[in-house]
């Protein structure tokens, strides 16, 4: 961005070359000659007056003898200002579009809702919510439910393969739609699901995934959830996990 210091510096350069050019437009006699015609002009001034004004006749003089110099240095930096003025420019209006574009794009988020047994299967429910203010595009859920070791280990892999076959719809702005992650029985080893289910116990039922959208900006973004299920009681309570949760 353009720096204050220099966009003054840049300023008063411009100003005094321009007071300077338009100066040199008037016509001057030699500093030596205004000397003889006005002998004693100053004499009714102050020695800071008298100073000002030799001086300012002396400048005057110094750029109508280099007049053609002056005005290739003027040209050079009122071009220089302008260009650095345009650039600043730009970059604020870049600066003002992405924070409508934050402002404004869809925001998913993933809460877990329910957990439901049924015969040979465990289901657990999501509640996918957009909390901005346009659709998202291009919605798409991939789900994992398992019995993991809690908690999980430092570095654990959360990523799940793409199944291609993923519904894929649009969200609108404050909407939510209801999806859930399976957990077959089959897939247990004898005893994990009392251990998954106990108070405290070692282990735990974690359902994990990625939702990817894109915003209403045709750019890509994506929410990743991660939550377990604590038992207290006969009480179940949907956790949020410390790893796979965060979102762009």
């Amino acid at each position: 961005m353009l720096n204050c210091r220099t966009f003054l510096a840049l300023a008063c350069g411009v100003v005094l070359l321009e007071l300077a050019l338009f100066g040199s437009s008037l016509s001057f006699a030699p500093i030596s000659e205004q000397q003889q015609s006005t002998q004693g002009a100053y004499e009714g001034y102050s020695i800071a007056q008298s100073f000002t004004y030799r001086g300012f006749a002396w400048l005057i003089d110094w750029v109508d003898r280099r007049h053609d110099f002056v005005a290739a240095a003027a040209t050079v930096i009122i071009a220089i200002f302008t260009i650095t003025l345009w650039r600043a420019t730009d970059r604020l209006w870049e600066a003002g579009e992405r924070h409508s574009e934050r402002e404004l794009r869809a925001y998913v988020v993933v809460y877990g809702t329910d957990f439901s047994p049924v015969p040979g299967k465990l289901i657990s429910s999501l509640k996918i919510e957009n909390t901005g203010q346009t659709p998202a595009h291009n919605l798409k859920i991939i789900t994992r439910c398992c019995v993991m070791q809690h908690p999980p280990s430092a570095g654990l892999d959360f990523s799940i393969p793409d199944p291609g076959e993923a519904s894929i719809g649009m969200l609108g702005a404050s909407k939510h739609v209801t999806s859930a992650g399976l957990l077959e029985g089959s897939d247990l080893m004898p005893g994990e699901f009392d251990d998954a289910t106990a108070d405290n116990g070692w282990l735990r039922i974690y359902t994990y995934g990625t939702v990817t959208y894109d915003d209403v900006f045709k750019r890509p973004q994506w929410t990743n959830f991660c939550f377990y299920l604590q038992w207290e009681g006969t009480k179940v309570a949907a956790t949020t996990s410390q790893y796979h949760n965060d979102a762009s």
